[in-house]
């Protein structure tokens, strides 16, 4: 997972940690710590995070897959 470009992209829609925890029903501390790497994302948040990013399918790839 590319962390560095999902925090970017983060940014780049002017988010925060909050507003994205808040997208994918979870605490801000939980999605903190899968920014950080000591969790992992779920199908189903990867899907919400997406969607609130509107992520392009290369992006989802680049992102999430690499």
């Amino acid at each position: 997972m590319n962390f560095n470009k999902l925090k970017g992209k983060i940014v780049e829609r002017q988010l925060t940690y909050q507003q994205c925890a808040d997208a994918i029903e979870i605490s801000t501390a939980s999605f903190s710590n899968k920014m950080n790497g000591s969790k992992r994302f779920w199908y189903d948040e990867i899907s919400k995070l997406s969607d609130l990013l509107d992520l392009s399918n290369d992006e989802k790839i680049d992102i999430f897959l690499s």
